[in-house]
Parts: structure tokens; C-alpha cells; sequence
């Protein structure tokens, strides 16, 4: 049976790791294990928390905070020592920790890195995009693709993002008029332009690579039967 309430969002399910985060101004690891509910166990969530603490300026530490200035840098010093070390699996036997511990060695990003990563990929998806759709066979599979979307052999909105809001009838209606302008597309032009509107997803262009790996395999072998 489905879930009769909608989860709480993560940071509403993290405040007191939050919370005692801020107080403290760090946490170890054995706190934070403590702390995580039992619903946050995934590596996407774990993520999203060491995200909210880098944010908090909240430090993941093996050991609690001694008293002095002077214990505390001869604390920090062992930390980066140990850090510095590689971690075998049995010194760690709770899997959580020991992802919570190597990931809090991995330096957080930037926002601007962030963006300049996220330009990176999508400049690269765009010329892995505009590969795959030169290639000669694409138009008619792209074709092939679609009246099996039309058909309801695959999933259209996994193959064809257009406006997020359409209804699944309504993106079928659309992909019935965009086959009916690529059929009759005389140049390539014309044809690329009713591709582009298309909007195809990374999945659909991952399908057309199979497709032409199809053929160039049942091309190579009809060669050798010769």
C-alpha cells in the first residue's frame, strides 16, 4: 500500500543533526551516526547531509573537540595524519561511518566550480547529441523510436522531454504530428530542424546508439558470410 503521507523533505528529517551541528560547530562521526534517522540510508541522502553541513560550516570529526588551544591543534594535526592514511574496511565496521568518513575527506565544490562542471557536461552532451544524430540511419530510427513511443512500447516521456506539464496523451499527439513532418522532410536541414523539436532525452539517444551498433554489427557479419 502506498504511503499515506509524502516524506518530510531531508533537512526537516536532519534538523537536530542540524541543530546540534550548529551549537557545536562540529560533529564526530560516531554522533552523527547517532543522530541520522533510521529513513537515511541511502548514498543520494548521505549526500545531500554532508552537502547541508558544508553549507552549516559544520566539520566531521573522528574525535570530540578537547579543551585548550593547544590539544585542539595537536587534535587537528592527528586528524590530517589520519586522514592522510588509507582506511582499511575493518577498522570500520558500520558501512554508513565508513562512507561518512571517506567522503568527508573528498573536498566539497564551489559554487562556481559547480558551474563550470555543469557547463563542461552539458557542452559535452550537446556534441554527444549532435554525433549521434548525424550519423545516416538516425533519421530512420529516430522514426522507428517514435511509433514504438506512439504504440506504447516504451515510455514517451522517458524518450522525449518537451514541456513537463503535458499529459502523456498530449506528448503522443505531438509525436504523431512530429513523424508526420519528418516523413515528409525532403533535406537534412528541414529533417534536423523536426528532430531538434523532438527535445530527445539522453535515453533516447542511448537507444538510437544501440540501434546503430545493431546495425553495423549485422553489416559486418553479412560481410564475412560473403
Amino acid at each position: 500500500m502506498a504511503e499515506a503521507t509524502k516524506r518530510k523533505p531531508i533537512s526537516e528529517r536532519l534538523a537536530q543533526v542540524i541543530t546540534m551541528g550548529r551549537d557545536k560547530g562540529r560533529l564526530t562521526y560516531d554522533e552523527l551516526n547517532h543522530l541520522l534517522p533510521s529513513d537515511v540510508a541511502s548514498p543520494e541522502e548521505i549526500d545531500e547531509l554532508l552537502t547541508l553541513l558544508g553549507k552549516e560550516n559544520i566539520e566531521i570529526v573522528d574525535k570530540p573537540a578537547a579543551s585548550g588551544s593547544r590539544l585542539e591543534e595537536r587534535e587537528e594535526k592527528e586528524q590530517r595524519e589520519e586522514e592522510a592514511e588509507p582506511v582499511e574496511v575493518g577498522q570500520l565496521d558500520d558501512p554508513v561511518k565508513m562512507y561518512l568518513r571517506q567522503m568527508g575527506q573528498i573536498s566539497l565544490l564551489t559554487r562556481e566550480q559547480e558551474l563550470t562542471l555543469a557547463k563542461k557536461i552539458e557542452a559535452a552532451e550537446l556534441a554527444y547529441r549532435d554525433a549521434v544524430l548525424r550519423v545516416k540511419i538516425a533519421r530512420r530510427e529516430i522514426l522507428r523510436l517514435t511509433d514504438i513511443l506512439i504504440e506504447g512500447g516504451l515510455n514517451p516521456e522517458e524518450y522525449s522531454k518537451d514541456d513537463p506539464n503535458l499529459k502523456r496523451e498530449e506528448l503522443v499527439e505531438q509525436l504523431v504530428h512530429l513523424r508526420k513532418r519528418l516523413r515528409k522532410a525532403r533535406s537534412k536541414t528541414r529533417a534536423r530542424k523536426v528532430i531538434e523539436a523532438y527535445h530527445l532525452t539522453i535515453k533516447a539517444i542511448e537507444w538510437l546508439i544501440g540501434q546503430v551498433q545493431r546495425v553495423l554489427r549485422a553489416a559486418q557479419a553479412s560481410k564475412y558470410r560473403r
